[in-house]
C-alpha cells in the first residue's frame, strides 16, 4: 500500500505493505519532457517491468476509442474531455481558472 508520507520510498520487496510516496509540481515533470534518458519516445517513459515502455506521462494518456480527441487532451484541455463524453451537459464554462504560481 502506498500512503502520502511527503518521501518518496521504494518498496523492499513485493509484499512490502506500507510504501511511503511524494508529490511533484507536474511542472516539473513537464520541464523534463525531452530528457530522452527518462522519455525515449514523446511522453512515454523509460522503463522494463512488465514491457518495455509502456507507462505514459499525463500528456500521452489516451482512451483509444475516443473517436476525435487527441491524446493530450485529458491533461492539456479536460474541459473538452468532459463536453465530447458526455455531450447533453448542458452549458459550462471551458475557460480554466490557474490557482497555483511558480
Amino acid at each position: 500500500m502506498y500512503k502520502y508520507t511527503g518521501q518518496a520510498e521504494e518498496p523492499e520487496n513485493g509484499n512490502d505493505r506500507y510504501v511511503g510516496y511524494d508529490l511533484i509540481n507536474i511542472g516539473d515533470l513537464w520541464e523534463k519532457r525531452y530528457d530522452t534518458e527518462l522519455f525515449p519516445e514523446f511522453g512515454v517513459f523509460r522503463g522494463d517491468n512488465h514491457g518495455e515502455n509502456k507507462a505514459h506521462a499525463p500528456w500521452r494518456w489516451d482512451d483509444q476509442d475516443d473517436g476525435n480527441v487527441r491524446s493530450d487532451q485529458l491533461f492539456i484541455d479536460p474541459a473538452y474531455l468532459v463536453g465530447y463524453y458526455h455531450d447533453g451537459l448542458g452549458d459550462f464554462s471551458y475557460i480554466y481558472v490557474s490557482q497555483f504560481s511558480r
